[in-house]
């Protein structure tokens, strides 16, 4: 038995976990892109009120594993500033900080159970609580935001959309 066989380091694996996680990647930068096309309204940008960049990492937890949502929302900050020029710079850590905590909440929560249908919505709340505790600014404002996340995390929990077995995705 070599090496790759004995689990030290699978290549499938890996490849397997690489190509989804570029596809989340690829997601989280989309996403965000599209909903900035249409322009502000009252001065607030709609991805403040929409919260997209949650969107990819939330369905990379659901539908493959935690760590493939939690690598898209640790780096979706800074691939879409350098594909877009947005986030600016001063947005860039916090939103990653956003992110991390977000996918934290919502990776926990789904290795306790998958078909929770509040995960999302209650961790992007939770999370934006306590970003607007330490850093200031509204919560209110990502409300519609918090309720697409419900949607999808509905959507995402109806059965036979179970992503990977528990014991695959941890």
């Amino acid at each position: 038995m070599n090496d790759t066989d004995a689990g030290i380091f699978n290549r499938d694996i890996f490849l397997s976990e690489a190509r989804d996680t570029s596809l989340i990647l690829a997601l989280a930068v989309t996403v965000p892109v599209l909903i900035h096309l249409v322009p502000a309204h009252m001065s607030v940008p709609w991805g403040e009120r929409l919260l997209p960049m949650y969107y990819a990492p939330f369905a990379g937890i659901m539908l493959m594993r935690p760590r493939t949502g939690f690598i898209a929302g640790l780096l979706a900050p800074a691939v879409n500033a350098l594909i877009t020029g947005n986030p600016d710079t001063a947005h860039i850590i916090k939103l990653t900080l956003e992110l991390i905590c977000f996918t934290g909440i919502c990776s926990l929560s789904a290795a306790r159970h998958k078909a929770f249908r509040w995960s999302a919505p209650l961790s992007a709340l939770v999370t934006k609580l306590l970003f607007a505790a330490v850093f200031g600014g509204a919560v209110i404002t990502s409300l519609p935001g918090i309720l697409v996340l419900g949607v999808l995390n509905y959507i995402l929990t109806l059965p036979g959309h179970d992503g990977n077995k528990t014991e695959d995705r941890l």
